[in-house]
């Protein structure tokens, strides 16, 4: 029941949709970003250790806001070369 609350949450927060601010969490965990981006758990840690990717600590916790996540995203798109000469 979790994983399909989650991802019902992570769609909506994907759409952007802002009648859904009430039932998307504020932060997500190391896990909940791992499977919303479609990455291993490993590959959000090094992109951490990295400093390549937003994320906030508390404590000992590590989380995500996924609006920075999404801005995160946006700002790595690549468009596709002009190849037309």
């Amino acid at each position: 029941m979790f994983l399909i609350n989650m991802s019902n949450q992570m769609n909506i927060i994907a759409k952007g949709q802002t009648d859904a601010a009430d039932q998307a969490p504020l932060l997500l965990t190391e896990r909940q970003a791992a499977t919303w981006l479609n990455l291993s758990i490993r590959t959000l840690y090094t992109l951490r250790h990295n400093c390549a990717m937003p994320f906030v600590r508390i404590g000992s916790r590590v989380m995500y806001e996924p609006s920075e996540l999404r801005e995160w995203i946006n700002a790595r798109k690549e468009s596709e070369p002009n190849t037309a000469k």
